[in-house]
């Protein structure tokens, strides 16, 4: 897999495995998404490896109020 100049989105990716996997994936050269509720700890993780742009701490990355339900039908498919 061409890791060097790819564009990857790793949920969960401010702590554990997931922050393993960004740290990774960033010194091979990739670009990273970082996905994940815990805004604060996915902004401080971006910043530690480089940040090169602002972060969206919107509820999955959309614009407007957050869901009111979390059923499974209520809930965005995509980022």
């Amino acid at each position: 897999m061409k890791i060097a100049g790819s564009v990857f989105v790793v949920t969960g990716g401010a702590s554990g495995l997931g922050e393993a996997t960004v740290r990774q994936l960033h010194a091979g050269g990739a670009r990273v998404v970082i996905a994940d509720v815990a805004t604060e700890k996915g902004a401080t993780l971006a910043n530690s490896v480089g940040r090169t742009n602002q972060p969206r701490s919107s509820p999955a990355g959309l614009p407007g109020p957050p869901p009111t339900s979390f059923e499974p039908s209520a809930m965005p498919m995509s980022m």
